[in-house]
């Protein structure tokens, strides 16, 4: 069974030649350096995506008490 990185590994071979017509093995630090950036990326949209569902959350939850502290004020 094939790991992630060997999956990513053959998986970009092909988009490597191109986006820079060259084979993967032509430069072996060209194509490391090439797969460091799709990982990074990756990880960056990752992080944005969570942080993104994690201010929506907390946008709802501080409308919610600012609702329920009106309810509560109007009792009074």
């Amino acid at each position: 069974m094939q790991s992630s990185f060997d999956k990513t590994f053959e998986n970009h071979k092909s988009t490597f030649r191109q986006k820079f017509g060259i084979e993967w093995n032509a430069n072996h630090q060209l194509y490391v350096a090439y797969l460091q950036t799709i990982y990074v990326s990756t990880l960056a949209e990752i992080a944005n995506s969570g942080l993104g569902q994690i201010l929506s959350k907390q946008d709802d939850t501080h409308r919610l008490l600012q609702s329920i502290s009106q309810k509560l004020d109007k009792r009074q």
